[in-house]
């Protein structure tokens, strides 16, 4: 994406851990590190516990200095004080004044910036560093506007940077992506405007191809660089991100009946309980599937074929009940060549011949491993440009096609009933020079030292920075309005701060079909929780985690690892997924938890902490970590027969699908999906990811998973053992659980009182009966009931007045519940179970259970789920 043109200095790396001390002798080698902070105007922090003992001076470009002024702590701030730098209050930071014009501070952000730090009795240096801008850059230097990135207007195009700390900006424009000719007088010097904007207005650009390229001063090199750049707002791109290409998306690139087409849903959507949600990866959907045109594989276009094995599986799960197709990553990414001409990727008769070879051998991951960052797989948590998609996924990475085959693709979706929600990933970038390129030392996490964290895996974005609260905010709306997308999953969201998740949030909602072809609060907003990362360590109350989401009480749903932990039980390392502790294999010591997910995860519950089921993302498992089938083939493989394995998947999709809140399903957990027992695919190619949508393989068995990755090789020994043991499940498996799962969906879709909106109606309308007994009527754990009372408070199911969902985890023995409201010859068994053909799923006659149904009990067979109503 970057070219250097010139570095003055080379980068010399820092100590993460501790900062260097610069003496005066060592400057000139040495990179300054960041051990202050210019908060505003007239305000400046320096990390130091006592600093009347020396004398600090400040120099812009080597000049003679100034002596910043001791003013004592932060402890005593007024309300103005920035709020993103609290934590200096609970520091050692020392404050200091300096008083500066205007026009100084302009020299100041453009040039380099040293304070020598001098003792006071010897004047001796004794440590030189520099200090971080962000403040003084949101507080003076930010930009309100909303239109950065390219405008069009008839026949001129208006292109806006925001670099206020460049010297010089210009704009080289190329006739095609494929050549670099420039057009005459390229390139054009850019001018900054009193907005801290640069600008630049042509007339007949739409079509062209383009690049910034950035003078400016950098810390990190010591020196001023020269470097050519993409927009940061592209809206589209030439192959592999080289240029940025001038499309004004909001009105081009857009197939036959894109603006007025609508979402055909198949189920009322009347608040975000009623979602529930499919998680897929766009190669992973097609890459293999020879109904599918070889020219649509793995792309976008798949998506549009409506007699391809996966389309056809899409629309049984819309039919069924799934509402909303979760896309991982789909916007520009740095992993994937986009040249096919330039890539090695599995062939169909590669993967025969893989099919052929499995069972524990090495021969899949041999294979996979010579392809490695050479094949077009990746997850995609890997952006480049948060607003452009990616080209690997269309037919065409050099033209406009990428944007016109996505939208085929969500109208494809669309017309099927399922919305589409995009997966984004604001809390890091791909790339190190690229966001210094714009402002150094800006857009990226700085630890103490000023070097950049990555907590997240990669460089860390310094969301709590105004303009980096901006690009996400201005990207998350993009995308939805040119898109039409019906929702948003953010990628550790406890990186983000609230306020910048409120305003997606509030602006969001403002949204209309009339003015912006969406309807905004009807989009749904959820993510990764997770409490670590830079902004947990320094604005805690801040960060977007499961608590801090709850806490702001506006319908942000979170993942829900409580409830994923108890059903399936724990697997985030080699040791825990080994472990047999799951409930669904009849282990009570996640009990609580269980219960506290069916009823939504709710304040007050123990355990729980949302304000609305709706706010609760109910998940077992994702696209991190093993699949369902390879977790419970690590937890009970060794005691369990294919039978069994599939009966403990078949038993774990009921608890998730009937739960309160949001169920989330992983792709192809449906049709016992493997991956061979990888831990964590994202780079495994497509071999270990693959879905068979014609039922007839779910790929275990599938060859040790790949040894680069550090968790498959710790348990590696394990994994051997269990492929050379466990049988692969059969089609007729296959299409029992697929059968299974589509008969839950249309049981959470029959009643409302699987989808209660508020905390008050699970309240009123929840409960969980106490009286469970084995057959010599002790209490047993092993089986759980919900019991769902719409005789209380507001009517929600017309149909039906009490409905009782039983869950029996024993592996052999009947178990049963009492509730005098059984009493009676109304109960009956719900009649999508009735008219079942899930051989797992056909009522306790085939298990000899005893019904005592007439004494207001009701008994239930082992490792099986019934369903019962009143009427």
């Amino acid at each position: 994406m970057i070219k250097t043109i010139l570095l003055l200095i080379s980068v010399v790396t820092l100590s993460v851990a501790n900062c260097k001390v610069i003496s005066a002798d060592s400057f000139l080698n040495s990179t300054l590190p960041l051990k202050g902070i210019w908060i505003s105007d007239h305000v400046i922090a320096i990390d130091d516990i006592n600093p009347t003992h020396y004398k600090y001076i400040i120099h812009f470009d080597e000049d003679e200095g100034i002596v910043l002024d001791h003013v004592g702590h932060f402890d005593a701030e007024s309300e103005g004080f920035y709020k993103k730098f609290d934590y200096v209050s609970h520091s050692n930071y020392a404050k200091f004044f300096i008083n500066l014009s205007s026009s100084q501070l302009k020299r100041a952000i453009k040039g380099s910036v040293k304070i020598v730090k001098k003792d006071l009795y010897s004047d001796q240096v004794v440590d030189q560093f520099s200090l971080s801008l962000a403040g003084l850059l949101d507080q003076r230097f930010s930009y309100n506007g909303d239109k950065l990135g390219p405008t069009f207007n008839e026949d001129s195009a208006t292109l806006r940077l925001w670099a206020p700390t460049a010297q010089r900006v210009a704009i080289h424009f190329y006739y095609g992506p494929n050549t670099r000719t420039e057009i005459l007088g390229s390139p054009f010097e850019l001018k900054q405007n009193s907005e801290n904007v640069w600008i630049y207005t042509g007339k007949n650009l739409k079509g062209l191809y383009y690049r910034y390229e950035i003078e400016s001063y950098k810390r990190r090199l010591g020196g001023i660089s020269v470097e050519q750049v993409t927009d940061l707002y592209s809206t589209n791109l030439s192959m592999n991100s080289l240029f940025s290409h001038l499309i004004d998306v909001s009105n081009d690139s857009m197939p036959s009946r894109w603006r007025s087409h609508e979402l055909n849903s198949k189920h009322a959507i009347n608040d975000f309980s009623d979602i529930s949600i499919y998680e897929l990866h766009v190669r992973d959907f097609s890459y293999f599937d020879e109904s599918q045109p070889e020219e649509h594989r793995g792309k976008f276009m798949a998506f549009t074929n409506a007699k391809s094995n996966g389309v056809r599986h899409l629309k049984k799960l819309a039919d069924a009940g799934i509402s909303h197709i979760h896309l991982l990553p789909v916007t520009d990414q740095s992993s994937v060549e986009e040249d096919e001409t330039k890539r090695l990727d599995l062939s169909l008769e590669d993967f025969k011949f893989l099919q052929e070879s499995s069972g524990s051998g090495e021969a899949q991951q041999i294979m996979a491993k010579r392809i490695r960052g050479r094949d077009g797989f990746n997850w995609g948590y890997d952006p480049l440009h948060y607003q452009a998609l990616e080209g690997s996924y269309s037919t065409d990475p050099n033209s406009d096609a990428r944007i016109i085959e996505f939208r085929k693709m969500v109208m494809s979706l669309h017309s099927m009933g399922l919305g589409v929600v995009a997966d984004t990933v604001f809390n890091h970038y791909s790339g190190l020079l690229n966001l210094d390129s714009y402002v150094p030392d800006y857009y990226y996490s700085l630890n103490n030292c000023g070097d950049i964290t990555n907590d997240s895996c990669c460089p860390d974005l310094a969301t709590e920075n105004k303009m980096v609260h901006k690009l996400i905010v201005d990207s998350a709306l993009n995308l939805v309005k040119w898109y039409r997308l019906d929702g948003i999953r953010f990628d550790l969201m406890g990186f983000l701060t609230k306020s910048l998740m409120k305003e997606i949030r509030v602006e969001l909602d403002k949204l209309t079909p009339q003015s912006d072809g969406v309807d905004g609060k009807k989009v749904f907003m959820y993510g990764e929780g997770w409490h670590f990362g830079p902004l947990v360590r320094k604005l805690p109350a801040e960060a977007v985690t499961q608590h801090g989401a709850a806490a702001m009480n506006m319908g942000i749903a979170t993942f829900n690892d409580r409830f994923r932990d108890a059903v399936k039980g724990k697997g985030q390392n080699s040791k825990d997924l080994f472990t047999d502790d799951a409930f669904v294999t009849d282990k009570m010591s996640q009990r609580e938890n269980v219960l506290m997910g069916l009823m939504g995860s709710l304040k007050g519950i123990k355990g729980g902490y949302v304000n609305n089921p709706g706010e609760s993302i109910n998940y077992i498992t994702a696209h991190d970590k093993t699949t369902l089938w390879d977790t419970l083939v690590a937890k009970t493989g060794l005691a369990s027969s294919t039978d069994q394995l599939v009966r403990l998947q078949q038993l774990s999709l009921s608890f998730l699908s009937l739960a309160q809140g949001v169920p989330f399903f992983h792709a192809g957990v449906e049709i016992l999906r493997s991956k061979s027992g990888d831990e964590n695919s994202y780079d495994s190619g497509d071999w270990f990811n693959k879905i068979d949508y014609s039922y007839q393989n779910n790929g275990w068995r599938g060859g040790l998973p790949p040894s680069w990755i550090h968790e498959n090789l710790n348990g590696w020994g394990k994994w051997n053992y269990r492929l050379n043991y466990v049988s692969s499940p059969t089609e007729l498996h296959i299409r029992d659980t697929m059968n299974h799962f589509l008969d839950l969906q249309r049981i959470r879709r029959s009643s409302k009182l699987f989808r209660l909106s508020t905390r008050e109606q699970v309240l009123q309308k929840v409960s969980l009966p106490e009286k469970l007994m084995d057959e010599n009527g002790n209490f047993d754990p092993r089986l759980v009931v919900v019991k769902l009372d719409d005789r209380v408070g507001e009517d929600v199911d017309p149909d039906r007045s009490v409905i009782w969902v039983a869950f029996n985890t024993s592996w052999s023995e009947c178990l049963s519940f009492e509730d005098s409201d059984l009493i009676g010859t109304g109960v009956q068994l719900h009649p999508i179970l009735q008219q079942s053909d899930n051989r797992f799923a056909v009522g306790a006659n085939n298990h000899h259970c005893r019904d005592g149904r007439a004494k207001g009990r009701m008994t239930i067979p082992p490792q099986s789920t019934m369903v019962y109503y009143i009427k």
